[in-house]
């Protein structure tokens, strides 16, 4: 009878909480102008800011459908709808999931951490004067993100480890690895292991 009241009442509490609980976690969805913003876990813009034309009353569905829209207007609190336009962006985060723009393109991140990871990747277009752009052909490569400084570099087992030289003991176990190969294996396992030692947090400074 107790664990069935235990669970009443933590239904209850999703139900009174709209099932989404995205808004105590971070980071918070929003567009981040700036990666100090994103790491302060401030968004400069909110879903309900964006809108796709003047006649509207509706916000955009997302920020995907917003930022792929040939025109894109933000709902400011002194002068009302205005035109987004050029402003530059770090990026978004959209159902607890971060993207990053770089050279024009959002890549996902795919592992959101101290350590972060994520491939970066760009369609290949048919021929120098067709438009057509195709996704079965692509240049791409795995990068890391140190959400310390907001540098990006190469997924590779020099740049990690670098990254891992806060933690003596890991830094020390990796670099123990004498073989390139079975240490080029275990960068993922050992990204993940910084990242539960050290869990991303919003800056408070």
């Amino acid at each position: 009878m107790k664990k069935l009241l235990v669970l009443i009442s933590a239904l209850l509490l999703l139900a009174i909480n709209g099932g989404d609980c995205s808004s105590t976690k971070y980071p918070s969805d929003g567009i981040y102008l700036t990666f100090s913003t994103f790491r302060k876990g401030e968004p400069d813009i909110r879903r309900d800011q964006i809108f796709k034309d003047l006649k509207s009353n509706q916000p955009a569905v997302s920020f995907r459908q917003w930022f792929n829209s040939p025109e894109k207007y933000l709902q400011t609190d002194t002068a009302g709808l205005v035109s987004f336009g050029e402003t530059p962006v770090w990026g978004y985060v959209e159902n607890g999931t971060l993207y990053i723009l770089l050279n024009g393109k959002f890549h996902k991140v795919l592992v959101l951490g101290t350590i972060s990871y994520f491939l970066e990747s760009y369609p290949v277009v048919r021929g120098q004067m067709s438009p057509v752009v195709t996704d079965a052909r692509t240049v791409s490569s795995y990068k890391l993100l140190d959400m310390k400084t907001g540098r990006i570099g190469t997924y590779e087992t020099g740049r990690l480890e670098t990254l891992m030289k806060d933690d003596q003991e890991l830094y020390d176990e990796f670099r123990s690895i004498v073989s390139a190969k079975a240490k080029e294996k275990k960068m993922y396992s050992f990204m993940e292991r910084f990242n539960q030692r050290h869990p991303i947090s919003p800056l408070t400074e």
